[in-house]
């Protein structure tokens, strides 16, 4: 899967309302950029089909077509890009998964998250943790393992919700 304009090297967000931003599959990290993106942008600025993993930038295909037609730069968050060459040109992709994997590499919230241009004194604890959950934990079990207790954890976590970590 190729990659266009990876968000954590090199583009900042310069004018909030040139993009349009289309989100992938939902999980705790992509309703955390939800809440991010609505809170700094606005709704008008997010399209969400409420998605399941794995899912393509086609599935967006008329609104990213919308966007670039009105001017303005389409951001597929974890979307695998299936969609014509010369709309992906077009596009910033955000992602961290696939070649862009590992504990690493700034998760998608992190890279959204930079992308706004937002001050690190923003970053909240509970962001830290759902970027935790995402690139360093697996929630549930893999191959019929049974969980542990930090992904039993973090399958609770739901945003805004209130932990005591003390």
């Amino acid at each position: 899967m190729r990659h266009w304009g990876n968000v954590w090297t090199s583009e900042r967000m310069t004018s909030t309302p040139s993009y349009r931003f289309f989100l992938g599959g939902a999980d705790l990290e992509m309703e955390a950029i939800a809440v991010l993106l609505r809170q700094h942008v606005g709704d008008y600025a997010v399209v969400d089909h409420k998605l399941r993993w794995g899912a393509k930038a086609s599935c967006y295909l008329a609104e990213i077509r919308g966007a670039i037609g009105a001017g303005l730069r389409p951001v597929l968050i974890e979307l695998e890009s299936d969609v014509q060459e010369e709309i992906a040109a077009t596009c910033t992709v955000v992602d961290h998964h696939g070649d862009a994997a590992g504990a690493d590499k700034p998760s998608s919230l992190r890279q959204v998250f930079q992308l706004l241009g937002l001050p690190p004194e923003a970053w909240t604890r509970e962001m830290a943790l759902i970027e935790g959950n995402d690139i360093g934990l697996r929630v549930g079990p893999r191959n019929g393992d049974v969980p542990t207790v930090a992904e039993r954890f973090f399958a609770t976590l739901t945003i805004g919700s209130s932990v005591r970590l003390d």
